[in-house]
């Protein structure tokens, strides 16, 4: 049976600095599309089907995997890297799974991160409360890193929401003084904000002033209704109804309080 490790103890062995070799047996679009990376980890992307072959031909060698080091494997769950894991172990490389591959390294990383700027706020302003929230903006990784990249910046300090789907959920809305951790598109916490105001408007309503607060594309009224229709649609489709002028939107204000752009942070008054 191959050795494993948890996404706790890789995530610590990483922040220690220790040289590290992780093969990653995903195909290469999802391999480029996120891996492990740090600056004393050496990444290695061998596909599965590669290291499958091996079973069946016995003289081939695959040379990107180093005899001499041991590797830790990893995929997006686990299965596959344990299946890979126990060929090569048949070869005599030294190999260790990553529990949960990186599944499980995106959830502890951004657990581990929202804690981590949590505390330092907490540090910095000991009256914060306990709770708070934790979310990403939109429906895609670049729409999350964007959007979260204009809190960062200051210029964003305004969003809005469905409040249809707030009904069919059965979620309470934010509410004045709830605190929010920012998460970009890896699921990082980047920023914390306070809740301001909290409004729910018939989306012909919303204002020019909303529209400029929410800090996207021209900051015009018209551009904030064209990519929100879009926007909204989309999620009406998704629970069966349809998109109109009149259906209520939750416009909310913030303020930037605290902002991660460095490993120490920076407070904001």
């Amino acid at each position: 049976m191959v050795k494993t490790i948890t996404a706790e103890e890789l995530f610590r062995k990483v922040k220690a600095e220790e040289a590290l070799v992780l093969v990653d047996v995903r195909a290469e679009d999802k391999y480029n599309h996120f891996h492990i990376e740090a600056n004393t980890v050496e990444d290695i992307n061998v596909p599965k089907t590669e290291i499958f072959t091996l079973e069946d031909e016995v003289e081939k060698v695959i040379p990107q995997l180093p005899k001499n080091k041991g590797m830790i494997i990893t995929c997006t769950t686990g299965n596959s890297a344990t299946k890979c894991a126990n060929i090569l172990a048949g070869r005599d490389y030294d190999v260790t799974v990553l529990e949960g591959g990186i599944t499980a390294w995106k959830e502890y990383v951004s657990n581990e991160s929202i804690e981590r700027i949590w505390e330092e706020f907490k540090r910095i302003h000991p009256d914060a409360p306990e709770h708070y929230e934790a979310w990403s903006f939109g429906n895609s990784k670049q729409m999350a890193d964007e959007l979260a990249e204009l809190v960062v910046e200051g210029t964003k300090t305004a969003t809005s929401s469905n409040y249809t789907l707030y009904e069919i959920e059965d979620e309470p809305l934010p509410m004045v003084g709830l605190h929010n951790i920012i998460l970009d598109g890896k699921g990082m916490a980047v920023a914390v904000v306070k809740t301001t105001s909290v409004k729910v408007v018939p989306f012909h309503k919303v204002t020019e002033e909303h529209a400029y607060l929410e800090g996207e594309g021209d900051r015009s009224l018209r551009y904030w209704q064209e990519v929100h229709e879009e926007f909204f649609k989309n999620e009406l489709k998704e629970v069966n109804q349809d998109f109109h002028r009149e259906i209520p939107v939750v416009c909310e204000t913030f303020k930037l309080l605290y902002k991660n752009e460095t490993s120490h942070g920076e407070l904001l008054s």
